[in-house]
């Protein structure tokens, strides 16, 4: 699958710490390796062919909780509603995959800077988020002679929050959907 990727670091945010590169690497690898027959395969099977590769995130809604647990909700409807899609507990990096809602990536964001400002054991719940989003939301945008208009668009938002983006630093990962019928 091709990828495009970038941090807020590369976007010019000034940021505590900078993207793990190692990780980053290894994250944006197991993007690349991800194949799908067909556009329904990709849209159900995204998340769990991401996990396979990514052997040591989790996707059990107790270890993703970014907010505390509440065992009640999960026996009610089967999920928590505030975890994230992938979650590393000893790099405490959080994966989100959005497949079908544009205006829910800056959700995405807000659920990273809440995990940030959680903390367990002394220790923030979330230090880096990872944004994982197909390239159509990009293509709905006109290119204009000062560039993309949706990076340029998410650039802004980002910088409309930068006073509460409270996170180490967040990876974002273009993905291509061309290929998927």
């Amino acid at each position: 699958m091709d990828v495009r990727h970038w941090t807020l670091k590369d976007l010019d945010f000034k940021k505590k710490g900078k993207f793990p590169e190692k990780e980053r690497a290894r994250i944006v690898e197991a993007v690349k390796k991800l194949n799908f027959k067909s556009f329904d395969d990709y849209s159900k099977n995204f998340e769990k062919a991401l996990k396979k590769k990514l052997k040591n995130y989790t996707d059990n809604p107790e270890k993703c909780a970014v907010f505390k647990t509440i065992k009640s909700e999960i026996k009610k409807t089967g999920h928590f509603k505030h975890s994230v899609d992938l979650y590393n507990a000893e790099l405490r990096i959080a994966i989100e995959v959005e497949k079908t809602k544009e205006t829910t990536l800056l959700l995405d964001v807000v659920k990273f800077i809440v995990g940030y400002k959680r903390l367990w054991n002394g220790r923030p719940i979330i230090k880096y988020g990872v944004l994982i989003f197909p390239d159509r939301y990009r293509n709905r945008h006109r290119v204009s002679s000062q560039g993309s208009v949706f990076k340029r668009r998410i650039h802004n938002e980002l910088a409309f929050i930068n006073q509460i983006l409270f996170i180490r630093d967040i990876l974002l990962i273009e993905y291509n959907t061309s290929q998927l019928k």
